[in-house]
């Protein structure tokens, strides 16, 4: 299959489209959602959201010591 009849409607030259990275106006395609910051960068929310799983973290931890001791073996 031949695009000789494709026609670019930025640069006017046959062989291509708008969207080929074979014209020379071609520009990088940027995506339409900037990318998620991550949640240290978040404010409030991403700083709470960190607590709150390393509390779960601390009570699976004390959990755990727990019940060892409840064993004896502390």
């Amino acid at each position: 299959m031949s695009n000789k009849h494709y026609t670019c409607s930025r640069c006017g030259t046959k062989g291509h489209n708008a969207r080929s990275p074979k014209c020379p106006k071609w520009t990088t395609p940027t995506t339409r959602k900037p990318a998620a910051p991550d949640a240290s960068r978040k404010g409030f929310l991403g700083a709470l959201t960190a607590l709150r799983a390393e509390r779960v973290d601390l009570d699976a931890a004390i959990a755990a010591l727990e019940r060892l001791e409840a064993r004896g073996r502390l």
